[in-house]
């Protein structure tokens, strides 16, 4: 009984230190946030319509920063064609359907300027009032997301 009594004595001071460690290190923040262009090997829709192009868009689709953050979008090498991150701003009268592409950020105003596999962009929201920000791929208009801008 006396070396189970010590065993519960040195476990409960093992939790104690770990529990002690966990909240005293801080937690890791990434230098920005990020959001992935997503594609696959399917074909261009310029070629053919494939179902596998259904699985293209942005990760994550919805990303929620706080007025001057840098985010990047980034097309990891792994990608298979160039991409853009194209602000899409609603215009006009109700029910008119007119949008305007670009007005309020966009990665590629230039067909060289797409980003590419292995490359990135990154948006500074300083410039963007706080809000929501609806934004699309200029090559691939099926691949669409989201940016809130909280306050500072």
């Amino acid at each position: 009984m006396r070396f189970l009594g010590g065993f519960a004595v040195a476990t409960a001071i093992v939790l104690a230190l770990g529990t002690a460690w966990v909240y005293s290190t801080s937690p890791v923040k990434a230098d920005s946030p990020m959001i992935s262009f997503v594609d696959n090997d399917a074909p261009p829709a310029s070629q053919a319509i494939d179902a596998r192009q259904s699985a293209w868009g942005f990760s994550p689709s919805q990303l929620v920063v706080k007025k001057g953050e840098q985010v990047m979008f980034m097309n990891p090498e792994s990608g298979k064609r160039p991409h853009s991150a194209t602000s899409i701003t609603p215009g006009g009268q109700a029910f008119e359907n007119a949008l305007t592409a670009g007005a309020k950020f966009d990665s590629s105003p230039a067909r060289e300027a797409l980003v590419t596999p292995g490359n990135s962009w990154t948006l500074d929201t300083s410039t963007l009032d706080p809000g929501n920000y609806a934004f699309y791929c200029r090559i691939h208009p099926w691949m669409v997301g989201e940016l809130t801008v909280l306050s500072e």
